[in-house]
């Protein structure tokens, strides 16, 4: 299966006429879906399993990452980080302007 993109003019790029390809997902598969595929390959494992085990492994990470540790997987690398303006280098971290609450992914 290929990926589908398509182009959109990039009104930053150095050339005028510049696009910027952007993805256009085939399906969404949630996290139900993956397992299913899972134990559609033929493992021992059940769903039931599979699930607690997925359940625990997003707990530790979310719980890491909120501790402020990076999280390294040969799938995605996740690591807090803050946004916002500082009002000086003796401004302190404010939830309100400077949680970031998107993640970046490998």
């Amino acid at each position: 299966m290929s990926i589908k993109y398509y182009l959109k003019p990039n009104p930053i790029a150095a050339n005028p006429n510049g696009y910027v390809a952007r993805t256009a997902a085939n399906e969404t598969i949630d996290i139900e879906g993956v397992i299913k595929k899972i134990v559609k390959r033929g493992t021992t494992i059940t769903e039931t399993d599979l699930r607690a085990a997925l359940s625990i492994f997003f707990e530790v990470v979310t719980d890491g990452v909120a501790s402020g540790n990076t999280i390294l997987s040969p799938l995605v690398n996740i690591r807090p980080g803050i946004n916002g303006v500082f009002n000086g280098a003796a401004d302190v971290f404010d939830h309100s302007r400077h949680l970031n609450k998107s993640y970046r992914l490998k």
